[in-house]
């Protein structure tokens, strides 16, 4: 038999030409979709990781906000406890000690943050037999200015509650005490409440 050749007809140069760009462009193709898939996956995590970052800066801002109300408020508290105290001596300046008592546990009850109210009046030396007196006549029978110094100014513990003992006792001298030493000097130098 007779073999018989056929042949393709001839391709136009032009897109002889457009198929070996199209086979050397596979793999720039492929390429080319691989960074543009790595764009779009950068771009979406910078995009959650910036709404991220507003949120838990949000939520920081919250947070503190939140404490920053909750100590103002107590300090707050602070300021009125000591103006209520300032208010009650100043209206009743000879109060007895069941009389502050009361007063101290019904501020005390309403402010759990409250550990301890007191009140250290000045009292020179001099006088300070006389305070004594006058503090047993207020229902502390056995009420003492424990010192006695001639010519100091003396701020002695006429009340407290509730009574500690183990930290400060009724008729300690305030100045003996280092921590309430600052305290006292202020209170005597603005002839406030502090």
């Amino acid at each position: 038999m007779d073999a018989v050749s056929v042949r393709s007809p001839a391709r136009p140069a032009r897109a002889a030409a457009w198929g070996a760009i199209g086979r050397g462009a596979a793999p720039v193709a492929a390429f080319a979709t691989l960074l543009l898939l790595l764009a779009m996956t950068i771009g979406t995590a910078l995009a959650v990781k910036s709404v991220m970052q507003s949120q838990s800066e949000a939520r920081f801002a919250e947070v503190v906000d939140a404490a920053s109300s909750s100590v103002l408020a107590d300090v707050e508290r602070g300021f009125t406890e000591l103006a209520s105290i300032e208010g009650f001596v100043r209206a009743n300046p000879t109060f007895t000690d069941v009389q502050f008592q009361t007063f101290a546990s019904t501020i005390g009850r309403r402010n759990p943050a409250s550990q301890s109210l007191g009140f250290a009046p000045l009292v020179h030396s001099d006088n300070a037999s006389a305070f004594n007196r006058q503090m047993q006549a207020r229902g502390l029978p056995d009420y003492r200015v424990q010192s006695e110094g001639r010519g100091e100014k003396l701020f002695p513990v006429a009340h407290i509650f509730p009574p500690i003992p183990e930290i400060i006792e009724l008729g300690a001298e305030v100045m003996s005490d280092s921590r309430l030493r600052t305290v006292a000097i202020e209170a005597a130098r603005s002839g406030s409440l502090v």
